[in-house]
């Protein structure tokens, strides 16, 4: 059951290949990603993968989080509000009406992608070798840019990145 009034907004950082992470850790360090994605997401529900969750470098909502398990019972180490939920249709049901941001990982990005309005893409402009978790392939037609905000090399930040912003096209 898809909620009405509800946008689902997938948020990532990927490099050139699509990869987003090395043994549940980013590759890179961005410092004005991070700030970007928290700025992004601090008024919204975010749902996540435990396994994110878990992550050493975790970002969240300060607002409210939903950790996708198959756990009944999970205590997590994390920082912000969060609750639990058994699987993706019970996290949109839990998130209501609004923008709710998916932050991964992968399998949460696959299941999520067909359902998703928007997506919120940091293209790190690099290709990690050592990546073993991928965004999943989509169709690139089947989304409009919108909006794009490019951050060049500098002391704070080893790699240039290009914010990018698209909503699904009207089929």
């Amino acid at each position: 059951m898809k909620i009405k009034e509800q946008i689902i907004s997938l948020i990532t950082a990927m490099d050139e290949r699509q990869a987003i992470g090395f043994q549940n850790e980013l590759p890179w360090q961005l410092p004005d990603d991070q700030a970007y994605f928290e700025k992004t997401v601090r008024q919204h529900v975010t749902i996540m993968g435990r396994k994110s969750a878990d992550s050493p470098d975790l970002l969240y909502s300060r607002f409210h989080n939903i950790i996708l398990t198959r756990q009944n019972r999970l205590t997590l180490n994390f920082p912000g509000n969060y609750s639990l939920a058994g699987n993706l249709q019970e996290a949109l049901e839990q998130a209501g009406k609004g923008e709710v941001f998916i932050a991964g990982g992968a399998q949460v990005y696959r299941e999520a992608l067909p359902l998703a309005h928007r997506l919120y893409i940091t293209q790190v402009h690099h290709v990690f070798d050592n990546a073993d978790a991928f965004f999943p392939l989509f169709q690139k037609e089947h989304w409009e840019l919108y909006a794009e905000d490019f951050h060049p090399k500098d002391e704070a930040h080893a790699y240039s990145f290009t914010i990018k912003k698209l909503k699904r096209r009207s089929v």
